[in-house]
């Protein structure tokens, strides 16, 4: 398989399981959407690492890899701080006519649309 196929295939799987995440009902539903959602993340990962060493001349590498866990780190904050608030953002623009677990729902599909 090539690099493109496998970083597609990545990036479809820890969207889409993003996005079941918000479907849960039990607590083993989340489990298997979170160990899914590991498998594309680890094919992510492993994807950029490859990526970076065929992108990049050798005295470059330091530098494109420190820009990877800069951006790494920024999601990271970006996560806690934004997307941590979207289920409160949620119940507060609709009056709090949605429950919590609703309000749970917009934060996954808002974090599955982005990425």
């Amino acid at each position: 398989l090539g690099r493109r196929v496998l970083f597609s295939f990545g990036l479809l799987v820890c969207s889409a399981t993003t996005a079941m995440l918000a479907t849960a009902v039990s607590v083993e539903d989340l489990f298997i959407w979170r160990c899914l959602f590991a498998i594309g993340a680890g094919t992510l990962g492993a994807m950029v690492t490859a990526v970076l060493a065929d992108m990049f001349e050798e005295e470059d590498k330091g530098k494109a890899s420190g820009l990877v866990g800069f951006f790494a780190g920024l999601g990271a904050v970006f996560g806690a701080l934004v997307l941590l608030r979207v289920p409160e953002w949620a119940s507060k623009l609709s009056s709090g006519t949605i429950g919590q677990l609703e309000a749970v729902h917009c934060g996954y599909y808002t974090a599955s649309s982005i990425a």
